[in-house]
């Protein structure tokens, strides 16, 4: 025997002692003995694969529950411009082509108004629905712009079926465009997305001026954008969603605008004073119930847009500042030297219409 096979045996001894001595501590402390680790034998895979290789196999062995996808604060410039802005850009080029084909396929008599509606609801309806596919499997940049799309065709069917077609009246399409604001703000509220919202909020006040609106009955016209402000209050309230507020501000202020251009009468001087105060108000009153994102452990201000972030400081300071110069404008425009001249020409064009 050689004298490295004799220092081998002795290692093995020393081995074997401590192991009794282990064993002996354990069976005094009552510590139940743990049983041999099984062996593979010589030649197989398992024995040559590192102990992390056999652990990160038994891991995908094994589902682990899926959780929600998180976002990089800091993205590349690339994957920023990659999946946000070219979606956006989609968007918009897909439906110019869904409009455009609807009109060609209109004027060549390929089908019918009802069957044009009919497809762009169809149309509109199986998007949002595909989406979901994405979304759940975590595309959630990709799922929101085929939400985008399949709103934005809701949107553009329900418009077309009063303005082009004429196939239902104003009534009926202007509860269409509701029902589809309503839809995309609480897909919005459930999937913690803030472009939805967006998409809400402005499809909410693009509704009237869409279907001529502006310049009918001023107390429907700003109950209406009155529901439109306390849905944003409510939203910034229970999301750090901030930049709607400058959304609905802007909405409001030219609906305002146009109402004021196209029907304002002396005798609507009532009902516009009363309106700009409840406007001036609830827009005053923001920044006390916005949720900023520091509130947010979750996340949720960013999603997959981390402007969302970095706006809500400017959008509180902004907002609030223009809202008192607009509404002392309005003041002015009702109750000052304006007055006598814009009253005259309002309505002018009204007893011209």
């Amino acid at each position: 025997m050689s004298s490295l096979d004799r220092e081998l045996e002795a290692v093995r001894a020393e081995l074997a002692t401590l192991a009794a001595r282990v064993r002996q501590l354990e069976a005094a402390a009552g510590i139940p003995a743990l049983a041999p680790p099984a062996v593979p034998p010589a030649g197989s895979d398992e024995a040559s694969e590192p102990p992390a290789a056999q652990s990160s196999a038994g891991a995908r062995g094994t589902r682990r529950p899926r959780s929600e996808p998180r976002v990089a604060e800091e993205e590349p410039l690339e994957s920023r411009i990659g999946s946000h802005w070219l979606n956006r850009v989609g968007i918009l080029a897909v439906l110019i082509g869904v409009s455009s084909f609807l009109r060609y396929a209109l004027e060549n008599g390929w089908i019918g108004a009802w069957g044009s509606v009919a497809m762009g609801l169809a149309a509109g309806a199986a998007v949002l629905l595909w989406s979901e596919r994405f979304r759940v499997r975590g595309y959630l940049a990709f799922s929101w712009s085929l939400k985008g799309i399949g709103i934005g065709t809701l949107y553009l069917t329900v418009w077309a079926a009063f303005q082009v077609y004429g196939l239902v009246p104003l009534e009926a399409a202007f509860a269409g465009m509701t029902a589809i604001t309503a839809l995309t703000t609480a897909l919005a509220l459930r999937q913690e997305a803030p472009i939805l919202a967006v998409f809400a909020t402005f499809g909410g006040y693009a509704t009237p001026p869409l279907l001529g609106a502006t310049a009918g009955d001023p107390l429907a016209l700003f109950l209406y954008a009155t529901l439109l402000n306390a849905a944003t209050l409510g939203m910034i309230r229970s999301r750090p969603w901030t930049p709607l507020l400058a959304v609905a501000f802007t909405g409001t202020t030219l609906l305002y605008i146009l109402w004021h251009l196209e029907a304002y009468a002396a005798g609507d001087r009532g009902v516009a004073l009363t309106f700009a105060t409840i406007f001036f108000a609830m827009f005053a009153a923001a920044p006390l119930v916005a949720r900023r994102p520091a509130d947010d452990p979750q996340g949720r201000a960013a999603g997959a847009w981390p402007f969302w972030t970095a706006s809500a400081r400017p959008v509180l300071l902004l907002v609030p500042a223009a809202n008192a110069a607009v509404f002392l404008l309005q003041i002015v425009a009702i109750l000052g030297p304006l007055h006598d001249r814009i009253a005259p020409r309002a309505a002018s064009r009204a007893s011209v219409k």
